[in-house]
């Protein structure tokens, strides 16, 4: 009798996460609808004041829709999504790179490197994601995602044995 309702429960979960993995991905597949036309607007704004907000808004986008392939991808007996979830991404860098190189100095720089920081730590790059989050770091050490910069330079710091580098940025 303990077996028939552990395996109901084990059935009604299993049943739960395949509907959440639906609804995942009927959510990345309108996202990329959505990815597409702020895609074209960014081509529209290219060169003018408006071009670094439209920029970040493509990358917050995309990291979005990569964050939603995450958890289809990674689900259990997923594997062929593993590499469309790992180039949006990689597709979310763009954009905020070129934030980075062209408007340097606009409100939108701040979270630019942290996010391409943060985007290429979850890639696994991890030199780039070091060097872009110790900049953030140093230059804006008062902004909210300073403290999720620094426990990313800990985490990887620490999976490369730097143990004095995570302790001090912590």
């Amino acid at each position: 009798m303990a077996g028939e309702s552990l395996s109901a429960a084990a059935h009604a979960a299993v049943t739960e996460e395949t509907k959440d993995r639906v609804v995942d991905q009927a959510s990345v597949d309108i996202q990329d609808e959505a990815d597409q036309d702020l895609a074209h607007l960014v081509k529209r704004y290219r060169g003018t004041k408006r071009e670094p907000e439209m920029l970040l808004r493509l990358a917050e986008l995309r990291l979005e829709i990569a964050d939603s392939m995450f958890r289809v991808a990674y689900g259990p007996g997923e594997n062929g999504l593993k590499r469309a979830y790992r180039a949006k991404l990689a597709s979310g860098i763009a954009p905020l790179t070129r934030i980075l190189s062209t408007y340097r100095k606009s409100t939108e720089a701040p979270r630019a490197l942290f996010l391409r920081g943060k985007s290429e730590n979850e890639l696994g790059a991890y030199s780039p994601a070091l060097k872009d989050l110790e900049a953030f770091i140093a230059a804006y050490p008062k902004r909210e995602e300073a403290a999720i910069a620094a426990m990313s330079i800990a985490d990887i710091s620490i999976a490369n044995h730097h143990y004095a580098r995570a302790i001090s940025v912590l």
